[in-house]
């Protein structure tokens, strides 16, 4: 199976180990690279005991078992998720937390 058909989309795939995971497949860097495999990102694994990192790989064509194509409200979900996210880690870091109100009231006034 293929991923090249799918650049720019992204794709659950299944391997023959019985993992998955959602990538998106990425344009070829040179042409002479090996016909048999494809360059993905991984941005979720099925669990943290995957065999496959999340991050840039190349996959071999034969360990694929299945692909199947993500709905398009899902992947603009992962998209704008990826894109957009805010770092709160950071924030948290640099914001002056003494100044916060330590109590936060709800209702009438």
């Amino acid at each position: 199976m293929n991923l090249r058909d799918y650049v720019g989309k992204y794709v659950k795939v299944y391997t023959e180990d019985s993992d998955w995971f959602i990538c998106e497949p990425l344009e070829e860097i040179d042409e002479s690279h090996r016909a048999d495999e494809s360059r993905i990102e991984i941005i979720v694994r099925s669990s943290k005991d995957s065999l496959y990192e999340v991050g840039q790989l190349f996959l071999k064509h034969i360990e694929i078992e299945k692909i199947e194509g993500l709905d398009m409200n899902i992947q603009e979900g992962l998209r704008l998720t990826l894109n957009y996210s805010p770092d709160i880690k950071n924030v948290y870091k640099t914001t002056d937390v003494t100044r916060l109100p330590q109590r936060v009231l709800f209702g009438k006034g």
